[in-house]
């Protein structure tokens, strides 16, 4: 047999590990398959694994593989339902090790999230044609400003009243399109990057909003939250936008929910964090059109007559810009928009 890591290793471990005795009864996992599993010790420790993954035969069938052939298993990929109800699904990679005595081992990797969508060739071109629409705005936004100041320099030298209303006109749907503009561009300026505790965002978006709609706000935080490098100012505007979006699609009535969690593994960017931080904005509307769920954050799609269709794709650029990543699921009933935030930017400056 091979030489099996002391627990005190295994706890350190950012994978999660999983030892099972003869009988396929949990004997100790480690925090992060903890975490994963979204169990505790205390609560696992002498359930069966077909206990701890209720829904879950395939694992169940490769662990009896391997413990019958005596030979270790390495699985790419597969989808385990985590949590008491089981509901949350979630892919990961997993090795297989028989011990001694008819122990098993299974180690967990998560695989890379999906990123707003399952189709990385989507994900591409979603990205080229924000690019496309951010040069056009570049160009449109040069002769706005030459004809904002010359319709200034006609109403200097107009008196009549009725001429001068047309000039207002002029100047304010000017006023009007350099705004649109601006927001087809992003934020003006790179993220400054302080140390902060999102819970503080959060409830800071929550005062902004609370007072003038009929919602049911409810919080579920992890006080346990480590703090996070991030633009307090660029992600207050990420979760307006993300929790606006949610009260008017329930028409300004329902229940809004806010939850924090921590996330081991994550995979965002383009890299892989140890730890991270999920920010879920949860509500009971009547979930994401079919018909814009492919296109859901490209700049000027929304599902709404007087919406611009810029605040995912504006929410989107500035979390990219936190070396993080959005990911959504919707049904009538629960739509859920998760924003993940890699606690371990060390760089501290994001992505450009």
């Amino acid at each position: 047999m091979p030489n099996i890591p002391h627990e005190d290793i295994l706890d350190s471990l950012v994978a999660a590990v999983l030892r099972l005795d003869g009988e396929d009864r949990v004997g100790y996992l480690n925090p992060a398959a903890a975490s994963l599993l979204e169990t505790s010790p205390k609560h696992a420790r002498g359930k069966t694994l077909r206990e701890l993954l209720p829904v879950d035969e395939t694992l169940v069938a490769y662990v009896a593989r391997a413990r019958n052939g005596g030979e270790p298993l390495a699985l790419a990929e597969l989808e385990l339902v985590c949590g008491i109800p089981p509901g949350k699904r979630r892919r990961a990679s997993c090795d297989i090790l028989p011990l001694d005595a008819g122990g098993m081992q299974i180690e967990f990797q998560l695989l890379e999230r999906r990123q707003l969508t399952s189709d990385s060739g989507l994900a591409q071109n979603h990205q080229a044609q924000r690019l496309l629409f951010q040069a056009l705005a570049h160009e449109v936004k040069n002769p706005l400003s030459g004809l904002r100041g010359a319709a200034q320099l006609l109403a200097a030298d107009i008196a009549d009243p009725a001429q001068r209303e047309y000039l207002d006109i002029m100047l304010r749907e000017t006023d009007r399109l350099r705004d649109l503009v601006d927001d087809l561009l992003g934020p003006a300026r790179a993220p400054r990057f302080v140390a902060l505790n999102i819970h503080e965002v959060l409830e800071h978006v929550r005062a902004l909003l609370a007072s003038t709609e009929r919602i049911n706000w409810q919080r579920d935080y992890d006080p346990s939250l480590p703090e996070l490098r991030g633009d307090p100012d660029q992600l207050t505007q990420v979760f307006l936008n993300l929790a606006g979006n949610a009260i008017e699609a329930m028409n300004g009535k329902g229940i809004l929910q806010l939850r924090t969690r921590i996330e081991r593994q994550i995979v965002a960017a383009g890299s892989r964090h140890r730890t991270g931080i999920r920010i879920d904005i949860e509500d009971n509307g009547p979930g994401v059109p079919g018909h814009l769920r492919e296109s859901l954050f490209l700049p000027l799609v929304t599902g709404r007559a007087e919406g611009t269709g810029l605040g995912l794709a504006i929410a989107e650029d500035i979390v990219r810009r936190h070396a993080g990543v959005i990911d959504w699921k919707s049904e009538p009933g629960r739509t859920v928009f998760s924003v993940l935030l890699p606690v371990n930017n060390e760089n501290g400056q994001g992505h450009e």
